[in-house]
């Protein structure tokens, strides 16, 4: 008897019921449910001195999912015999055989997964299962899990927007609103979900557009006329933010403040009060044009990333630049703070992706190579995940935790200039110099 439950309040719990017997099998598949992303408890984790029952009957209480591992043994135990049965009158149960027997007969004739052997004998259809059915009740918190099982059984549903009248350059999450996409012409279009047509189209720029960003309820936009301009929701003109001398190919809003923060081609950044288009204040200390900017920490800091090979920090309040980090070796062309602001992640045409200690800059993860340049990256909004778009139009995705590859697959026809999750993790775009912007979707838990 035992159980994995719930190690993080209030998310999807799974309780496994099994023989003393059988622990060591129950054990392994405790760790088997942690790395594929699912909340785990476990018995050491029972504090000194508590009722091992009342503890035991709170996590069943607790779980969405009960697993229950019919063994030799187990077939003939109370315990288990009794954590069965309230996952069962509960609609939660999700047998497994272990080991070639048949089930009490109150539960034959709820559908078992067949694991007999596990984990010698396993068959990789049945583990898939398994994963498929606590997934149903109980769906993993880990967004990089998520994406590589998805990517890996093909389940991600994909979704082309067309009508680009040029490459597709940037694309912008709008939460429920769906999303919005800008091209090399100057375009901006937004989208609602599952629907192939743009619900408003607006030529924001003469020329082309390089990023956007959401501001309160309208949009920023960034372009190659050397300007910034901003929007209300229905692609209404706001302000034009001129000062630039170059292209203008960043931008980034500060959540809390604000600010708006912007990378030009002419090789500065430059601050802006977006009510009245006024520049707060110019970052200079890049060598060549800078590609990308994110403001984070509570918006007091700026990361950028240029052609000089160089990620720099920056504070907001003086302008000073605090650091230069170097590692790369070619052109940095985005920079993203990650969700929880002590790390930043940098793609390069060097075809890697980094990590970055923002207290130290010292790389403390590099991803890749891959095969071709990346252009563009982005973390998933709970950290775990990192997506790269490259040259040949491939995008692949890292569990940042292990630094491992868990997935990469093209369906571009050309160059992928930007990506961008939603806010939940379980959608993102991708833009393409082959004028099509791609929604791909993880299914429902359980499809």
């Amino acid at each position: 008897m035992g159980s994995v439950c719930d190690r993080i309040t209030g998310l999807s719990s799974v309780f496994i019921s099994y023989a003393h017997a059988d622990r060591p099998r129950a054990q392994l598949l405790a760790v088997d449910l942690e790395r594929h992303g699912f909340n785990v408890w476990w018995d050491p984790a029972i504090p000194p001195g508590a009722t091992y029952d009342r503890v035991i009957e709170q996590a069943v209480a607790g779980a969405t999912c009960v697993v229950v591992l019919w063994s030799e043994t187990s077939i003939n135990s109370d315990w288990v015999r009794a954590e069965a049965d309230d996952g069962r009158q509960r609609g939660i149960l999700l047998p497994v055989l272990i080991d070639r027997v048949q089930p009490p007969l109150q539960f034959r004739l709820v559908q078992t997964v067949d694991l007999a052997g596990w984990p010698n004998l396993a068959e990789p259809d049945g583990l898939a299962e398994l994963y498929k059915g606590i997934e149903r009740y109980a769906p993993s918190g880990n967004q990089a899990v998520r994406w590589a099982r998805a990517i890996d059984q093909g389940t991600v549903d994909v979704e082309v927007l067309e009508g680009h009248a040029n490459w597709a350059s940037a694309v912008l999450p709008l939460g429920e609103a769906g999303w919005a996409t800008s091209d090399g012409q100057g375009f901006v279009r937004t989208w609602q979900q599952g629907d192939p047509n743009p619900t408003r189209t607006w030529r924001a720029h003469a020329r082309a557009i390089w990023s956007m960003g959401r501001l309160g309820d309208g949009y920023l936009t960034t372009s190659a006329d050397a300007t910034l301009k901003t929007w209300d929701g229905a692609g209404g003109a706001r302000q034009t933010l001129s000062g630039h001398t170059d292209w203008v190919l960043g931008c980034a809003i500060g959540p809390i403040s604000g600010v708006v923060a912007s990378a030009s081609a002419d090789q500065s950044l430059r601050l802006w009060d977006p009510e009245d288009g006024r520049t707060v204040r110019t970052l200079n200390g890049h060598r060549a044009a800078v590609w990308s900017c994110d403001v984070f920490y509570r918006d007091q800091l700026v990361v950028s990333g240029g052609d000089d090979t160089t990620v720099r920090l920056w504070d907001v309040v003086t302008g000073r630049q605090l650091s230069v980090w170097r590692g790369h070796d070619a052109p940095v062309v985005r920079v993203h703070a990650m969700p929880e602001g002590s790390q930043v992640l940098s793609a390069s045409y060097d075809k890697t992706v980094r990590l970055w200690d923002v207290s130290t800059g010292d790389t403390t993860l590099v991803l890749g190579p891959v095969d071709e340049r990346v252009l563009c990256a982005c973390p998933s909004p709970d950290g775990r995940l990192a997506v790269a778009g490259s040259y040949d139009g491939t995008v692949t995705l890292w569990d940042l935790v292990s630094g491992s590859c868990v997935g990469s697959t093209k369906r571009h026809d050309g160059p992928v200039m930007d990506i961008a999750f939603s806010d939940d993790g379980r959608e993102m775009v991708t833009a393409s110099a082959d004028r099509t912007a791609l929604v791909w979707r993880l299914a429902p838990p359980g499809e």
